[in-house]
């Protein structure tokens, strides 16, 4: 018997021989790239990442209104029970109107303190009755600002009960806190693709910082508003924001004179400081009434929004600007490394009171109706669904806000 021979394919051998060293090859170099280039591989693969995600536009929708002022009247017209409420037919006209991806209202005063709509109280310290926030949740909005000078009307349980009260509805507040750890904590939040910092500062508490001692430290955020010094805690703020990673900064701010139609030198003075430190936009409220709407270079600075919804119509006859708002909408993007306000407009809101909005269990004469003035004041005809009373002081309204507010922005005008 022969022996058996095997012959040997050299042409396979080396094509496999090749196979493995290309695939060795390519493994370790990974390694070698990974830890003996220092991470330079990852850096590169994260830098390409990155372009591509920067290239991406991310948008944001805002809107933002001024104050629920919630006085004796008010709550009186929305009781429908011996210890119930409801104000959603109060509002019911803004519905539709507000549909962003972050709206913001400011609450004067507290949310239902002492629980149970237990001791509700108007003027000088507001106890409001918790469905408030049920009427705020259904118009759209999903934050709330707690820094303003009525945050300690009702003590340190005030504070507390507010911030659950506000939570337990599905809304954010911003401003106030519990403990110095909250306080320290900046509040960012994603949005889009877009990492959006917030913050609410009060320059005000009413002279009531003593009710809560030593908490009051970290009860609320709280700057000077009649000094030319920096606002340093408010920059520094800002910074750490932006160190943290917040690709847009926006801040609340409580401040102004009452009943001002202008921002005073030294609110000028603070705006332009935060502008030049890189905030995008400022919001300010307290003066129930409307205040201009200016660019400072990039930043948008909103003096004041006014009353949203309130009854101090007898404060300022004759022309109720106490009763007129606006609601504020705009987006902000980033496109290609670089943040843009967009779209920004206003439009100007009232509040009505008249017997014939009253409801049927209101303990008062009157009720009230919230009102989207920019909706019906430029219309050539009388709008379906409003008679000729609303439809006047519509224009009043209009004409009022939009003389005030200037035209760095559009108004915004609804014809339907």
């Amino acid at each position: 018997m022969k022996e058996q021979r095997y012959r040997i394919n050299y042409k396979i051998l080396f094509a496999y021989i090749l196979g493995i060293c290309l695939i060795s090859a390519t493994f370790f170099g990974f390694i070698y790239a990974r830890f003996l280039n220092n991470g330079e591989a990852i850096a590169v693969m994260k830098e390409v990442d990155d372009t591509s995600v920067a290239a991406q536009e991310r948008r944001v929708s805002f809107s933002f209104v001024g104050d629920f002022l919630i006085h004796g009247p008010v709550f009186r017209a929305a009781k429908i029970g011996s210890n119930t409420y409801d104000f959603t037919p109060l509002v019911a006209q803004m519905q539709g109107l507000i549909d962003s991806d972050i709206a913001v209202c400011n609450i004067d005063g507290l949310v239902d303190a002492y629980g149970e709509n237990k001791n509700i109280t108007s003027y000088p310290n507001f106890n409001t009755p918790y469905e408030i926030l049920n009427a705020i949740k259904s118009l759209g909005f999903n934050y709330i600002t707690t820094a303003n000078n009525h945050a300690y009307d009702k003590g340190w349980t005030g504070v507390v009960k507010n911030l659950e009260n506000i939570k337990s509805a599905g809304l954010t507040p911003l401003g106030t806190y519990i403990s110095q750890e909250e306080y320290d904590k900046l509040y960012i939040t994603e949005a889009n693709g877009l990492k959006i910092g917030m913050s609410a500062w009060s320059a005000l508490d009413n002279g009531l910082a003593g009710t809560i001692g030593e908490k009051d430290k970290y009860a609320m955020h709280k700057f000077n508003q009649d000094s030319f010094d920096e606002p340093t805690a408010m920059l520094n703020e800002v910074k750490r924001m932006r160190e943290a990673g917040a690709e847009v900064v926006i801040m609340f701010l409580h401040w102004g004179a009452e009943y001002s139609n202008s921002p005073t030198d030294s609110q000028r003075f603070i705006a332009k400081q935060l502008a030049a430190a890189g905030v995008d936009v400022i919001v300010g409220g307290h003066t129930h009434c409307v205040q201009p709407i200016e660019w400072l270079d990039d930043t948008l600075c909103i003096y004041s929004l006014g009353n949203f919804f309130a009854d101090q119509i007898d404060l300022s006859n004759p022309i109720p600007k106490t009763q007129y708002g606006m609601l504020v909408n705009l987006d902000i993007v980033k496109s290609n490394g670089r943040v843009e306000i967009e779209n920004a407009e206003y439009m100007p809101t009232f509040t009505y009171r008249d017997s014939i909005f009253k409801t049927e269990n209101s303990s008062t004469s009157y009720g009230y109706i919230l009102a989207p003035a920019g909706k019906y004041a430029k219309s050539g005809t009388l709008p379906n669904g409003i008679n000729s009373k609303i439809w006047e002081v519509s224009k009043k309204a209009y004409n009022h806000v939009t003389s005030i507010v200037g035209e760095s922005i559009s108004v915004r005008e609804i014809y339907k």
